[in-house]
């Protein structure tokens, strides 16, 4: 299964759509944006971490049960995709 499908089925239901933290359901602490610099900045050993064991005193419940290793790698490089591009940078403007 893709990691597109597995977000789409496990995830999208907190994170929302595009990983915004908008999703149907509401926490607090809220949600991550899988956007944000903040989550976008972490090590994918983090962030699978994460996934994996789940945070202490937030919404985010472990999956390690539910998905395999490789289906937890699968959706972090979906949720890399999410970032926004880039704009700008080095020499941006210039000709």
């Amino acid at each position: 299964m893709s990691g597109r499908v597995i977000y789409s089925t496990t995830c999208i239901r907190c994170h929302g759509v595009k990983g915004k933290g908008d999703g149907q359901m509401k926490f607090t602490p809220p949600v991550a944006d899988l956007t944000s610099p903040a989550v976008q900045g972490k090590l994918d050993a983090r962030l699978f971490k994460s996934v994996h064991d789940g945070k202490q005193n937030t919404a985010m419940g472990a999956w390690r049960e539910a998905l395999t290793d490789d289906e937890i790698w699968d959706v972090l490089a979906y949720v890399r995709t999410l970032a926004p591009e880039r704009t700008g940078g080095m020499g941006s403007g210039l000709r």
